[in-house]
Parts: structure tokens; sequence; C-alpha cells
């Protein structure tokens, strides 16, 4: 961003430079002009006087007067009469065409001078045409007419503009200079910013941007995160210490209601529908109990220690595919696992309590027979950065699956299959998967199998570089001291 800044203020200074430099050089241009036509006219008066007498007196001297200038400043001159005819031409012929005009000329026989307006550049003109009269007022006999060379104007022009410009490398060396720890100081807390926020965006609810340093402006920003953020944060621990709080105070309640439920049992008239409605009693107890249960899980999942900079590195141990193994044993199915290994953010509560609700749900749920686990690569050059990188984790099973209708709404909280509604669980599990895996810039993504069944795919990005020590899958806090709860069933 630094560069860029620097790049930006590039055009700034060249006009800031050039606004300086042009000024100058313009100026430098006409005071050497005005130089050499001053310089000029002082010679062509006194050609002029020396014309009036010769005139008058002997031509010859004359003649000889006018060829020696001529010939000593390289000046080819002109003797124009009363009657526009040439009386004397001093010097070679003036190369290119003449800047005399004949008004010029027709002005000068009037007995009134035409300054020379125009100004000499690096590139021309090659001579300025003096016109000066010879006599004054109505004794005006004649017209002298001077080619002033300007090669050596323009050289000197030239070289003062090259000295003018290689001054000017020096305060544009310095402008550039200063404008890189500039852009440091106005970009730094931008950056800081940007990190600041991503850093929150991965779930770290306590960072804050440093309000001390860079330009005013972008302090006040500063400032102003930091203050949504606080009001974020606060908003979103109320929510949260609400749900808990009720959560918890629901369960001693619910508890006493079902021990009361379950001691009316022996007081049961011995018709059936005493029994029945006893039995659907007890069921939505249980019922709530488990919701409950599940809110709390939630609640405890959202407010584990989340190290979004820390990688996870995608290996299934033996125990932990033993323990998958004989959970598909229990539910009297198959498992297959194919994972490659790689290295992913940690998402909060381990990615392998994620991948065991995966297959819970294909088990208990799905009624499946055979689950496959498959974890690879996504293509890309291995970055994490890199478009189209990442990890997929696709848990594919062969049960009864879901229709079109119903895989919309899967996913949400408490959204369970009509099918299912008999089955234990709240309706939280998918949900909790799909907010954890959110949370270190993942997806969930639930689609049909070609042959029937349901495919869950978790795509994870891949860890950044320079993160924190991998972790294998079962070393993430669901798996060794139980601080984050698994999801609940969905």
């Amino acid at each position: 961003m630094k560069r860029r800044f620097a790049i930006a203020s590039a055009p700034v200074l060249v006009l800031l430079l050039l606004a300086l430099l042009i000024p100058a050089a313009l100026a430098l241009a006409n005071r050497h002009t005005s130089a050499l036509i001053s310089d000029r006219l002082l010679d062509a008066g006194r050609l002029a006087s020396l014309t009036q007498e010769g005139l008058a007196g002997d031509p010859s001297r004359l003649r000889a007067e006018l060829d020696a200038y001529a010939q000593l400043y390289d000046t080819p001159l002109r003797l124009v009469g009363r009657d526009g005819s040439d009386l004397h031409m001093a010097g070679p012929p003036a190369a290119g065409p003449a800047q005399a005009e004949p008004e010029a000329v027709a002005q000068a026989l009037s007995g009134t001078q035409r300054l020379s307006t125009t100004t000499v550049w690096p590139g021309g003109p090659e001579r300025l045409s003096l016109v000066v009269p010879v006599g004054h007022d109505s004794q005006v006999i004649a017209a002298l007419v001077m080619e002033v060379p300007t090669e050596a104007t323009r050289e000197r022009i030239t070289r003062d503009w090259l000295l003018l410009g290689g001054l000017a490398i020096i305060p544009a060396g310095l402008l550039i200079w200063l404008a890189w720890p500039i852009s440091a100081w106005v970009v730094r807390p931008l950056e800081r910013l940007q990190q600041s926020m991503d850093r929150m965006r991965r779930g770290e609810l306590s960072v804050r941007a440093d309000t001390e340093t860079g330009p005013p402006e972008l302090q006040g920003v500063a400032r102003a995160f930091n203050s949504m953020a606080d009001t974020v944060v606060s908003t979103l621990e109320r929510q949260q210490q609400f749900v808990a709080d009720a959560s918890h105070q629901l369960r001693n309640p619910l508890a006493s209601m079902h021990i009361a439920v379950e001691n009316l049992e022996p007081h049961l008239m011995a018709d059936g529908e005493s029994r029945e409605a006893f039995d659907e009693t007890l069921d939505t107890v249980q019922r709530m109990e488990h919701i409950v249960a599940g809110m709390l899980a939630a609640t405890r999942l959202e407010h584990a220690s989340r190290a979004p900079d820390r990688a996870q590195l995608v290996t299934v141990p033996p125990a932990s595919v033993a323990g998958w193994q004989a959970h598909a044993e229990h539910a009297g199915g198959r498992l297959r696992v194919d994972m490659e290994p790689a290295a992913v953010p940690e998402p909060a509560g381990g990615l392998e309590s994620l991948v065991d609700e995966l297959i819970d749900n294909a088990f208990r749920l799905g009624g499946a027979r055979t689950v496959v686990v498959r974890g690879r690569r996504l293509p890309g050059d291995g970055a994490a950065h890199a478009a189209g990188a990442g990890y997929l984790i696709e848990v594919a099973d062969d049960g009864q699956g879901l229709p079109p209708d119903e895989l919309a709404q899967a996913g949400t909280r408490f959204w369970r299959s009509p099918r299912n509604q008999n089955t234990p669980g709240t309706g939280l599990g998918l949900s909790i998967v799909r907010q954890a895996v959110e949370d270190v810039g993942g997806s969930l993504e639930l689609r049909a199998a070609p042959g029937g069944g349901l495919i869950a795919s978790l795509r994870l990005p891949l860890a950044p570089d320079g993160s924190g020590p991998p972790r294998h899958a079962s070393d993430g806090p669901g798996a060794s001291d139980g601080s984050a709860a698994a999801p609940d069933e969905a």
C-alpha cells in the first residue's frame, strides 16, 4: 500500500516541479532574448548614425563599414532606401525566410521603430530581424535591416535549462525521499486497522485498533472502529449470556418436572388413555431437556477459545478412527476414512468434533449403512491466498437423504426433518458446525448423493503462512479436555 501511495503521489510531485520549472525556464529564455536584442540595438543605432553620415558623404566608406560588421559578427545587413529599393547588402544572404516584414520596414521609413516580440528558444528561431530607421522623424532617409543570428543565445539557453533541470533533481529527490516516510505515516495506521478488522472477523473480539499514531483523521476512524467493536462485543456477550442463563435456569425446573412426571407413573389409571397421556408428557419434557442442553452446548462452543491464526493438521490418529468405527458398528454400518494431510485454521471445538457430528447424523438420522469420509486439497498452488486453494472434507452416506425442499432448510437452527421428529436431538448440530466452519473462513454445503443419500462438504481455507505450530485433529479442545462441547445432535 505504501508503494501505491508513493506512486499515486508522483504525479502531484511532477506537477509541482513543473509549476516551478516552467516559469523559471520561460524567464531564462526571455532574459537571454532581451540581452541579445538590447546588445544588437546598440550596434544598430551606431550603424544607423554611420549610415546617415555615409550617405551624405562617402558611400564607399559606409559600405566598407557595413561589410566589416557583417563579416565580424556573421550578421547579414540590408540598407533599404526611401523608395523600398536595396541600397546595399552586406554579408552572406541570410539563411531561411526573411524575418523583416514589409510592415516593419515601412514603419521604420516613416520614422517609427517596432521592437521585436519574438522569444528565442533552444529550437529556434535561427535569426531575429531588427529594423531601425536611418535619420529622425521626417528626415528618415533609409532603413537598416539587421538579421541577427541566435545560435549563441540558443546554446546559452539550452545550457541554463540543463543546469536548471540538474538543480531540480535535488528537490525532486528530496520530495521523493520524503514521500516514502509520509506514505508510511499515513498508510501504516490503515494497515493496522485492517489487521484489527481481520482479527476481529476471525473471532478475536478483544482486539482494538491503535488510536495514537497516524494522521488525526485516521485516529478518528480508529476510535470509531473501537467504539463499534465495543458495542458489538457488548451486544454479543449480552445475547450469549442471556441464552446461557436462560438455558441454565431452565434445567432445574425441567429436571424437577421430569421427576414429578415419573413419580406419577404408579398412580396412573389402568386404561390406555392415561398411559398415552403420561408417555406424551414425558416425551415432551425430555425433548425440552434436549433443547436446553443443545442451547447450552451452542453457547459453550461460541464462548470456546478460538485460535484463528493457529493451524490444525488434518490427520486422523488411529484412536479417533477406532472411535468412529465403533460408532459405525454400534449403528450397524461401516465407515471408511481417507484424508490427505494438510494444515487448516483451527475451528472452535476442533475439527474432529465437527466431522464426528456429521458421521453421527449420517448413521442416526440418515439411516446410512456405509459412510465414507474423504479429505483432499483443492486445486491451487498450495498457498492459502491462492485462488481456488483450500481443503475439502466430504462425509458421504448411502442413507435416505433429504428432498430438495428440505436441503435448503437443513443447517438452520432448531430445524429438523419431519421424518426425524421422534428421533432424539435438538436441530442445532448442523447449525453449530456451519457456524464453526464459517468462523475460520470456510463453508458447509449439503447436497444429494448421486446414488442416494447425502454428501456433507466442509470447505476450509489452508492455514496462512507463518501460523502457529500445527495441531493434530485430536488435539483440539473438544477432544482433549472437554472445554468446548461437541455439537449437539442435528
